[in-house]
This record gives C-alpha cells, structure tokens and sequence, in this order.
C-alpha cells in the first residue's frame, strides 16, 4: 500500500514537487514523529488555503504550496492514506474535464486533514468524505471563477449528494463495494 500511496502522488505532482527546494512554505526537513507534529499546522493552512484557490496569479506560489503539502503526505509516518481511486480516480479518466486534475488532488488533501484532525482515532469514512468535501470546495470556486464551461457531471453528482444530505451514506456504500 505504501508504495502504492508514493507512486500515486509522485504520478499526479511530479511536475510540481520539485520546486520543493524553494521552501516558501516552511521547512521541509522533517526527520522525527514530532518534526512532522510540528508542521501539522502549516499543513492545516495550507490546505485550506489550497481548497480557496485553485487559480492564482502566481502559478509558482500554488505550485510550492502543493508540493509542500504532498511531500509532508508522501513522508509522513503516521498518515496512511488508502489509494483505492474509488472516488478521485473516476476524475482523472474524465477526459473532458479540464481541471479534474486540480480536484483529485483535494480529494487527497481533505482526506489527510481529517486524518490530522482526527488523529486519535482515524476514520476511514470520515476520511473520505473529508476528502469529497474538499472536492466540492475546489469545485465550486472553480466554477466561480472559469464559469458553467467547468461543470463536470460527476462533482455534480457530489454536490448534489451533499446537498441531500446523502453524502455520507453514498461513501458508505462505495466503501464495502472493496
């Protein structure tokens, strides 16, 4: 599972994680549990602020941010994410949407934040609707920003099941489909 964790996120960010070595983030030298405790705020942020813009006027600052995050994800020892694409990857198949891309990774970030958040005992459920959340959120400042072009069917799905309230139980259920 880990390597496929790493060789999920190395696929999706390789174009952006090296310019990790800008450091405009915070440090990236974590060695120990409590180096990683540490930046666990830093992190928080910066996914939440990723979430509020998925377009900026300086690509390079959302692209060190992203690849800040996913490297604390990649290397830290006690966050674990399952990469079983059950909800992101029929995203990234969806050749007509142009910023799906953008939104799977959310998808990855959300889920890691319900996992700092909630670090004591982890949820998977709770993990991946985080994570759909965080879609949702990126998803519609997305269309704020580019316009009804960038509705995709399948966020709206999303959006309608959280709307209804029906979220939780459609992840419920595409969960012990495993």
């Amino acid at each position: 599972m880990a390597m496929k964790k790493i060789g999920y996120l190395i696929l999706l960010f390789l174009p952006c994680y090296h310019v990790v070595s800008q450091n405009i983030s915070g440090n990236t030298e974590w060695k120990t549990k409590a180096d990683f405790k540490a930046a666990e705020p830093k992190i928080i942020e910066n996914i939440l602020w990723l979430e509020k813009t998925p377009f900026v006027s300086d690509t390079t600052l959302r692209k060190n941010v992203g690849a800040y995050v996913f490297k604390w994800m990649i290397d830290c020892p006690y966050i674990t994410l399952g990469m079983d694409l059950k909800f992101e990857g029929v995203l990234l198949k969806d050749d007509k949407c142009q910023y799906c891309h953008i939104i799977a990774a959310m998808f990855l970030m959300g889920k890691t934040l319900s996992l700092i958040e909630n670090s004591e005992k982890p949820d998977e459920l709770k993990a991946n609707i985080r994570g759909i959340e965080s879609m949702i959120t990126i998803y519609n400042e997305i269309i704020k920003q580019k316009g009804e072009s960038a509705k995709n069917a399948i966020m709206e799905n999303y959006l309608s099941l959280k709307t209804q309230n029906k979220l939780e139980d459609y992840v419920k259920k595409e969960l012990k489909k495993k």
